[in-house]
């Protein structure tokens, strides 16, 4: 094992914290161009009063008829009328913020953070917003998993003295996307055992109670951010084998996060 001069293997992984794929539209006539194009199509409300967030399915209403607003129809759910009617409260006390995201089928997320004007039963009605932003789908927009997120995550790592030729190890994710992970060393010396190419089974971990098992091949080790909160290194990994469902709701996640923390 080679001493603390030893340097990171090189990698082609991007630094976690810059965003790609984003792009900020502030143009009043291409806001409602955009929403125009996307109307009638399935959406994600992500409803926020006074820090209780809950995420409904909904549809963006024909926006033709309506140049100065927006209307989001969360349809039949019965989840979803019982939360909005118990906020209607909050209107009147300016705790009335929202992000609605429109999943396209064009590959691409169109996101909107606005206040919500009016409630008539599922319909919520938004004022129209000064910017939006169009998130390119399953690119390598990341979600840092700050100080306030501590992930555990397990893998089974190749090891030949161990009885099954196996033994599991525990890390701390640094970071989630829709394709991979990377976990957290303190020292250089602990990253060397994972080579560029080297397969890993068995990956599990938790977010927002859904677990998540995946295989994976290690991509390159970085050293972590300045503006990381732990010193040390991030070892990146690539899902190979996933379920398409659990890609699914990851991109909602990383996209959700995201989307707050860059409006």
């Amino acid at each position: 094992m080679s001493g603390s001069g030893a340097k990171p293997q090189k990698s082609s992984m991007r630094d976690p914290t810059e965003p790609e794929g984003m792009t900020f539209i502030t143009d009043r006539a291409e806001i409602f161009k955009l929403l125009v194009h996307s109307s009638s199509t399935e959406c994600e409300a992500v409803l926020s009063f006074r820090g209780d967030s809950r995420r409904f399915g909904g549809q963006l209403r024909e926006l033709a008829r309506y140049s100065d607003r927006i209307q989001v129809d969360l349809g039949t759910s019965e989840q979803a009328a019982q939360f909005v009617s118990s906020q209607q409260a909050a209107l009147g006390a300016g705790r009335s913020e929202c992000l609605v995201l429109i999943h396209s089928k064009r590959q691409y997320v169109i996101g909107l953070h606005c206040r919500i004007s009016t409630i008539e039963g599922v319909v919520v009605t938004f004022e129209f917003p000064d910017r939006v932003f169009k998130l390119q789908r399953r690119k390598a927009l990341r979600w840092v998993l700050t100080g306030a997120y501590q992930v555990e995550f397990e893998m089974d790592f190749p090891d030949a003295s161990a009885p099954e030729g196996k033994r599991t190890l525990k890390h701390r994710l640094t970071d989630v996307s829709p394709g991979g992970v990377s976990f957290y060393l303190p020292t250089i010396e602990e990253t060397e055992p994972f080579v560029v190419g080297l397969d890993l089974s068995n990956l599990s971990f938790v977010l927002q109670g859904q677990r998540y098992s995946a295989h994976g091949v290690v991509r390159g080790v970085l050293p972590l951010p300045r503006n990381f909160h732990l010193r040390g290194y991030r070892v990146g990994i690539e899902f190979t084998q996933i379920e398409e469902a659990q890609v699914d709701r990851l991109e909602r996640y990383v996209i959700t996060q995201s989307a707050y923390s860059m409006i």
